[in-house]
């Protein structure tokens, strides 16, 4: 895990980053099963974050050759490209997330995605009692158990809402959006009856009321068969502006030893301003569109700090540690905006942090994170590459153990020397 490849990116953008933990295991796991597959699907995502933030390096350079070629001809970033370089950073961002849901990073979804306002935990609570098999009380009982959670009359409300659109056998689901659910699965009726929430919702068929009810509880993404339409309008456009603030930088340097020295700090002030805007709006877009079935957050800050730092500006840490669910945060405030369309808090956001000097986040070198990060991500790939020759009991009983030891450099160093040490030889199985 070389940092220098990263050379236009700060170490601290995946150092930062908070990777999601699986959301099932395997029948028959133990807890030291799952605590193994935890340490391995976590620094899994945070090696492929650090890949898809090397491969906007390549694509750094691409834009860069495009500027020298343009000073001769004509020479932009095209809609095409655009495309393919979000599949490309999926591709890449996604590929350990994605296979927990058993598909490949880097391509479209085609599924009907819900993007659930409260914790993950409250789906699959609401899918058993749409399927018959909670009643409202159980219900009630398991959600007071969840931090994050829905207020009473809004979980009531859209309970109510999922009752009603399960009568309604007369607006038929899209079977494609079901091929992947079992139709004798215990759930089948209430994964069946939020598509036909979802199919309603985009058929206009809610009314206002019901339309409320629905977004304080979930959003939904377009559906499967608009996403490559949306995603192209999304790339023409995007390529557009970002060629139109490529020339402005241009003209800027251009113009820079003409300007007086208090004009220039406006101007520069006010380009900053547009740069923030223009890549809120990507992100904003690339999140709302929700073209890939998970990880569409990761490859929207990806790309959006490729845009910045193509234009001259540096990172943006989107989100720190701990701040996903502080409500006194302005990443807080700015994604309870993006979900009422509001874009504003996002920009402020992203001010906030762009006035972050990379050399803010020397704490972290200082602490070590860097090194500490890139051990547990070698003790991973190591392990994925190595794991089919440990037997199971060695496995359980020397290595799985020690995975929650490597909390800090000194400590990952002895567990990868142990664990390189102790392969067993073919005689020992």
């Amino acid at each position: 895990m070389d940092w220098g490849k990263m050379k236009s990116f700060d170490p601290a953008l995946v150092c930062c980053f908070e990777a999601q933990s699986p959301t099932t295991f395997p029948s028959g796991d133990d807890a030291i099963r799952q605590d193994a597959r935890v340490f391995m699907f976590t620094n899994g995502q945070i090696w492929d974050l650090f890949q898809a933030y090397c491969y906007a390096e390549t694509l750094l350079e691409i834009i860069r050759e495009k500027q020298k070629e343009n000073e001769q001809k004509e020479k932009e970033i095209t809609g095409v490209e655009v495309i393919a370089w979000l599949d490309g950073i999926h591709r890449r961002a996604g590929k350990t997330l994605l296979s927990e849901h058993k598909m490949p990073a880097g391509e479209v979804t085609q599924q009907q995605i819900f993007r659930w306002v409260h914790d993950s935990s409250l789906p699959p609570i609401l899918i058993a009692w749409a399927s018959g098999r909670l009643t409202r009380a159980a219900v009630h009982l398991a959600v007071s158990k969840i931090e994050d959670r829905p207020a009473n009359e809004d979980l009531q409300s859209f309970m109510d809402l999922l009752e009603l659109v399960g009568k309604r056998t007369d607006v038929v689901v899209n079977a494609k959006l079901l091929d992947r659910v079992d139709p004798r699965h215990p759930t089948y009726r209430g994964r069946e009856t939020l598509m036909r929430l979802a199919h309603m919702h985009h058929l206009r068929l809610l009314t206002k009321e019901q339309e409320t009810t629905l977004k304080r509880i979930v959003k939904l993404a377009p559906p499967p068969d608009d996403l490559p339409r949306l995603q192209q309008d999304f790339a023409e456009k995007t390529a557009k502006a970002w060629n139109d603030a490529l020339k402005d930088k241009r003209q800027k340097q251009n113009d820079e030893e003409q300007n007086a020295e208090e004009q220039k700090d406006a101007e520069e002030e006010q380009q900053k301003r547009k740069k923030i805007k223009l890549a809120a709006d990507a992100f904003y877009q690339i999140t709302e569109n929700h073209a890939y079935c998970d990880g569409n957050g990761r490859v929207a800050t990806v790309f959006m700090n490729l845009m910045l730092v193509s234009l001259g500006c540096s990172n943006v840490v989107m989100r720190l540690p701990n701040e996903r669910n502080d409500k006194t945060t302005s990443y807080y405030r700015a994604v309870q905006g993006m979900q009422n369309d509001n874009l504003e808090p996002l920009c402020d956001h992203l001010l906030s942090r762009f006035n972050i000097s990379q050399t803010e986040f020397e704490f972290l070198k200082e602490a070590g994170i860097p090194k500490l990060v890139e051990l547990r991500v070698q003790i991973c790939k190591g392990l994925e590459s190595l794991g089919t020759r440990f037997a199971d009991a060695f496995w359980r009983s020397h290595v799985a153990p020690r995975l929650a030891e490597a909390r800090d450099p000194e400590s990952a160093i002895r567990f990868l020397t142990f664990v390189f040490d102790s392969i067993p030889k073919p005689s020992d199985f």
